[in-house]
């Protein structure tokens, strides 16, 4: 019997460690996904200023690609110091892709003592309206 009853804990220890770090990691997965698209919209904002007078037919304006970077790093700089970025921009839509690595809660007893590399991938754009 007494066997059995410890298999018993050593498979509810397991199983509860094994869900506090997926759970820890799906939660740091949600927030790098968060920042991303968060600078991703700001890099977005970087509108060039000469293409506010003429928007052209598309209703798309242009992106000032140099301030769009910049601003973006900027944005993840202040809000997450810890996640490089790899920024690609075209003339209307800004894409980073976000990468940081991740400490969970008992990491060593899941094989990552030295963290979760996490990624997410973020893409936003300027896009005008015309008025009804």
């Amino acid at each position: 019997m007494i066997p059995l009853v410890v298999l018993g804990f050593l498979l509810a220890g397991t199983l509860l460690v094994a869900s506090v770090a997926g759970g820890a990691a799906l939660v740091a997965y949600r927030r790098l996904a968060a920042d991303c698209d968060g600078a991703a919209l700001a890099g977005a904002a970087a509108v060039d200023r000469a293409g506010l007078a003429n928007p052209g037919r598309t209703g798309v304006l242009p992106l000032d690609r140099a301030a769009a970077e910049g601003v973006a790093n900027d944005y993840l700089r202040s809000t997450a110091p810890a996640v490089t970025a790899t920024s690609t921009t075209t003339p209307t839509t800004v894409t980073l892709v976000c990468r940081t690595t991740v400490r969970v809660p008992f990491g060593a007893a899941i094989a990552r003592p030295h963290g979760i590399s996490e990624s997410a991938t973020a893409t936003a754009g300027t896009v005008i309206r015309p008025s009804t």
